[in-house]
């Protein structure tokens, strides 16, 4: 009887420990476009894909080179503020995976 407990105990260790999932990681982040010409005022959501995309932590880290031309949103939306060129970037949250989108913001003109 003892062995059988033992069998059973075991069986069930084994088949825990085989369904246990492990984390998917991130193995890279990538924007859609690695360009965009937006006018002063404008606003986009910037496209990125994160590979693979069964990743378990897709949360992302977002800046920009220059504060003064474009905002960006920790959730991707970029605004045109001002005449100029930035570089926005993202990078996944363990740190290892990073890319860049450059973004030229051009001044509202009007015709007269």
């Amino acid at each position: 009887m003892k062995r059988f407990f033992f069998l059973i105990v075991s069986a069930v260790l084994l088949l825990t420990a085989c369904n246990k999932q492990t984390d998917v990681l991130v193995q890279g982040v990538k924007f859609v476009s690695s360009s965009q010409t937006l006018y002063v005022g404008e606003s986009i959501m910037l496209d990125v894909v994160i590979v693979p995309s069964n990743a378990v932590n897709k949360s992302l880290q977002w800046g920009t080179t220059n504060a003064n031309v474009v905002s960006v949103s920790q959730s991707g939306e970029i605004r045109a503020i001002a005449p100029g060129k930035a570089t926005v970037s993202v990078i996944s949250k363990d740190g290892a995976f990073k890319d860049t989108c450059e973004i030229t913001v051009l001044p509202i003109t009007y015709a007269v």
